[in-house]
C-alpha cells in the first residue's frame, strides 16, 4: 500500500488534517515595521516610568544611585519591558511578581490594587528593597501589571550624648 505524505516548505510533513473542510490557516506573518514600533512604543513606557520615578522620588538613593529598575509583564509575569536603573533588580522584579500571582491569584486581583512586598528571599535583595506591584485592566480584563522594585526607607541608628 502505497501513502503518500506532503511536505511542507521547511522540509517538515504537513500535519494538516487532510480531509477536513477547513485546513488550518497559515500563521500570519509580522510585519517588522509594526513590530519596531510596537517594540520601541513598550520601551517609551518604561523609560517614562524610570524618569517619573526619578523626578519624584524623595529618597537620593533612588534620583542619585538609581536603586530601582520597573517595568511591564504580562499576565503570566513575563517580563515585556524593562526600564534599567540597578540591573541587579531585574530578576528580582520579574520573580517577586510572579509570586505574587501565585499567592493572591489573579481572579483576586482588582483594578486599584496595589501589591507590595519586601520578603528578602522572593525579590533577592534585602529587605530595603520595596517591590510594588500594580495589576493592568483593560476593559475589566488583566492585560498585564507595571511593577517598579526600590529602595524604601532606609533608617540608621542616632547616638544619644
Amino acid at each position: 500500500m502505497n501513502q503518500s505524505r506532503k511536505i511542507n516548505r521547511s522540509g517538515g510533513r504537513d500535519r494538516r488534517n487532510r480531509h477536513s473542510a477547513n485546513p488550518r490557516p497559515s500563521p500570519r506573518r509580522l510585519d517588522p515595521v509594526i513590530t519596531e514600533i510596537v517594540r520601541n512604543g513598550v520601551i517609551a513606557v518604561t523609560e517614562e516610568m524610570k524618569t517619573n520615578l526619578m523626578r519624584t522620588a524623595y529618597n537620593m538613593i533612588i534620583y542619585e544611585a538609581l536603586d530601582f529598575t520597573v517595568g511591564l509583564f504580562t499576565p503570566q509575569g513575563e517580563t515585556v519591558s524593562i526600564g534599567i536603573g540597578l540591573p541587579m533588580f531585574i530578576r528580582g522584579m520579574a520573580e517577586t511578581v510572579k509570586a505574587k500571582i501565585r499567592h493572591f491569584g489573579r481572579d483576586a486581583m482588582k483594578p486599584g490594587d496595589i501589591y507590595v512586598t519586601n520578603d528578602a528571599y522572593t525579590t533577592g535583595s534585602h529587605l530595603n528593597h520595596v517591590t510594588l506591584t500594580l495589576p493592568i485592566f483593560h476593559r475589566g480584563v488583566l492585560v498585564g501589571f507595571s511593577c517598579c522594585m526600590a529602595t524604601g526607607s532606609t533608617s540608621a541608628a542616632r547616638s544619644v550624648a
